[in-house]
């Protein structure tokens, strides 16, 4: 599996405590899937990636090619020693806000 960054490991530890907290185990489910599923397209290279959100193309970063695995946008980088999920956000997050 794709190594995670802290900062994305610590936006799906808010997810997964969110979904906790509206008692809604399927979300959590759903967003481990939905990482694995983005996790194999990262590493087989199979797009559409993006150089940003389409919602927010201010949003480009020297390296980051970005995914949309419904309900999230997932940003990552492609390094020689493996590619990093670097960010995971939901559709409906204020992404600019949160970066």
């Amino acid at each position: 599996m794709i190594r995670i960054s802290r900062t994305a490991d610590g936006q799906i530890q808010e997810l997964v405590a969110h979904y906790a907290r509206l008692e809604r185990p399927e979300a959590v489910r759903n967003l481990r899937f939905v990482i694995a599923r983005a996790s194999t397209r990262i590493e087989t290279q199979r797009g559409p990636f993006y150089p940003a959100p389409r919602p927010y193309p201010t949003l480009t970063r020297d390296g980051w090619q970005w995914l949309h695995e419904r309900p999230y946008w997932i940003g990552f980088t492609a390094l020689p020693v493996g590619a990093v999920i670097q960010v995971v956000f939901h559709d409906t997050a204020n992404i600019p806000g949160r970066m």
